[in-house]
Formats: C-alpha cells, structure tokens, sequence
C-alpha cells in the first residue's frame, strides 16, 4: 500500500480504531525482531511498520488535541 493511501486510510478511522491498529503494528514490529534474532528479517517491511506507527502515533494525538480544543471551546454551565 502506497504511503497517501495508507494516510488516508489512517485518517478516516476513529481514536479507538486508531488505537486497535496500534497494537497489531506494535505486535507485527515485535514478531519482526524476534525474526530478526533467528535471522529470518525484513528490513523494508520493518522499516515500513515503523513508519505506519509513527503515524498512527501522530494521528491519535492529532484526534486528541481536536477533542481538548473542541471541549474548551464549548460554553461551560454554570
């Protein structure tokens, strides 16, 4: 999958989705080095992983500024 589409696809899934596809991404970069050890490795595809994490990362913080402002911004009771 392409980078843009791979953002993309990133970018349309919710916080808890968001954070569903972290941990299958954690797992898959831990299953990578344990290859790794056996000699077994991919250093493209570990490349890879590392930088859909990195993204995932970014959105879900992205996600939860959004949520903080939008709280702010809305009136409080009194």
């Amino acid at each position: 999958m392409k980078q843009k589409e791979l953002l993309a696809e990133l970018k349309q899934l919710s916080y808890e989705q968001l954070k569903t596809r972290l941990t299958e991404v954690s797992r898959a970069l831990l299953n990578l080095r344990i290859k790794k050890k056996l000699g077994q490795f991919n250093p493209a595809n570990y490349r890879n992983l590392k930088k859909e994490r990195s993204r995932i990362l970014t959105l879900m913080r992205e996600k939860k500024i959004q949520y903080e402002v939008s709280r702010k911004s809305q009136p409080s009771a009194p």
